[in-house]
C-alpha cells in the first residue's frame, strides 16, 4: 500500500528537489561567469590598444633628451648604438 511516500530521486522527495535545484543554480552560476568572461574578452581585445611603457626605458629617455635639445643628433645616434638599439633615428610616436 503506498501512500505516496516515495523516497526515490523522482522529485517528490524533499532531499532529491533541494539537490536538484541545487545542481541547476550552480549551472546558471557557471554559465553566467562563462557568458560575462567571454563577451568581456572579446571588449578587451576590440578596444583601441594602450600602449604601456616603462617610463624608465632608456630609449624613452635618449627620444625626450634629443626631442627637447639637451643632446645633439650625433650624441643621440652614439647613445643609441652605445645601448644596442639600432639607428633609425628619433622615434615618430612611442609605441
Amino acid at each position: 500500500m503506498d501512500m505516496g511516500w516515495y523516497y526515490g530521486l523522482r522529485g517528490d522527495y524533499p532531499i532529491g528537489m533541494f539537490i536538484g535545484f541545487m545542481i541547476f543554480i550552480v549551472l546558471i552560476v557557471v554559465f553566467g561567469f562563462m557568458f560575462v568572461n567571454y563577451f568581456s574578452n572579446k571588449l578587451v581585445k576590440n578596444s583601441p590598444k594602450q600602449s604601456i611603457q616603462d617610463p624608465n626605458d632608456p630609449k624613452l629617455i635618449l627620444d625626450r633628451r634629443f626631442a627637447s635639445g639637451e643632446i645633439t643628433e650625433q650624441e643621440y645616434r652614439d647613445a643609441l648604438r652605445v645601448l644596442g638599439y639600432p639607428d633609425n633615428g628619433p622615434s615618430a610616436s612611442p609605441g
